[in-house]
């Protein structure tokens, strides 16, 4: 019996300083409430879950499904185990049920806009107009055209040649300004906003 009360009074010990060292960690200073810019809330100017119509060059059309459509409030996070604020978001998917592939966006941390595709990160700061990657290429053009339409302040983010960057499903997808999701690449097809 006193062997079981050594153990225990050892375990609660151990769990009272671990949970003395989070709440330090918990009490760093807060970041001040993250609002979105107005320039940022423009790369998803959708408003709730929906079908996405695209054509290719021969004018067949494919469908992408909008869902999990958020926009709200969150935590921010900044790689603590607590949060360091709180701010708005926008976040959705766009679901490829013919390949079971998902692109996730998001928007956040006041001018950040975020796409995700299996390991695939970009990242985007339009306050600086920076684009970075992770396992990805592409870049940041002011105009291009796409199955022959223009488009205006658009990303394209492709999947590189690595191990974890599986090239089948959507290989390459396009974002612009005010709206979206404009493009895609799916087996050496491009397919583009109706």
């Amino acid at each position: 019996m006193k062997n079981i009360c050594s153990i225990l009074w050892v375990l609660f010990l151990l769990l009272f300083s671990t949970n003395s060292c989070l709440k330090r960690l918990c009490d760093s200073p807060k970041l001040p409430y993250q609002v979105l810019t107005d320039s940022v809330k423009t790369w998803l100017p959708y408003s709730a879950d929906k079908d996405i119509i695209f054509e290719d060059i021969n004018l067949q059309t494919d469908t992408l499904r909008l869902q999990n459509y958020f926009a709200g409030d969150d935590d921010i996070y900044r790689g603590d185990e607590c949060p360091s604020g709180s701010g708005q978001f926008i976040r959705c998917n766009f679901y490829d049920s013919k390949t079971n592939d998902t692109i996730m966006a998001e928007i956040g941390y006041k001018f950040i806009f975020m796409t995700f595709r299996k390991s695939v990160l970009s990242r985007y700061d339009d306050n600086r107009n920076l684009l970075s990657f992770s396992d990805s290429e592409g870049s940041f053009n002011s105009t291009i055209y796409l199955n022959g339409k223009l488009f205006y302040n658009s990303i394209r983010v492709e999947c590189s040649r690595s191990p974890v960057c599986i090239p089948t499903g959507i290989t390459k997808y396009y974002f612009a300004k005010n709206k979206g999701l404009i493009a895609y690449v799916r087996n050496n097809v491009l397919w583009t906003l109706k």
